[in-house]
């Protein structure tokens, strides 16, 4: 089953909007409106279920993750979180409304503390001046 290949090269369920995985995040979405709706079986959700599949989720929040997942990645392939506009333009915009939100200028969706931990866990670095960014 292509979500359980996706999760275990990936560590998680929550596929991208992006060209290498915009059928499955598709699939996903179809997915989670059919069980909201109750047109899932129990044999349909056994599966999903079986590798943490996030149902609950809504669409910003599932963003969210997607984002943060692939933030991890690029952590995790260059051993920095310099990401530029040209590498990643999709994460280095993600990036920069993290830091909006966290200074208040951009107010929704909200800056909760679960995310600025989850990125502080990654030494992600708040400053909206690029001259003033402390990298680890």
């Amino acid at each position: 089953h292509e979500l359980e290949r996706f999760q275990q090269n990936h560590g998680h369920c929550r596929p991208r909007a992006k060209n290498t995985q915009i059928g499955l995040y598709n699939w996903s979405l179809d997915q989670c409106k059919k069980r909201e709706n109750g047109i899932l079986s129990a044999e349909q959700i056994k599966l999903p279920d079986k590798i943490d599949f996030p149902w609950e989720l809504n669409k910003r929040a599932k963003w969210w993750l997607v984002m943060y997942d692939e933030l991890v990645e690029y952590c995790n392939q260059h051993a920095h979180l310099r990401v530029s506009e040209e590498d990643d333009p999709a994460l280095y915009n993600w990036m920069t409304l993290q830091r909006k939100q966290y200074h208040g200028i951009v107010k929704t969706p909200a800056m909760t503390i679960a995310k600025i931990e989850k990125l502080e866990e990654l030494h992600f670095c708040w400053s909206l001046d690029w001259r003033e960014r402390t990298w680890h």
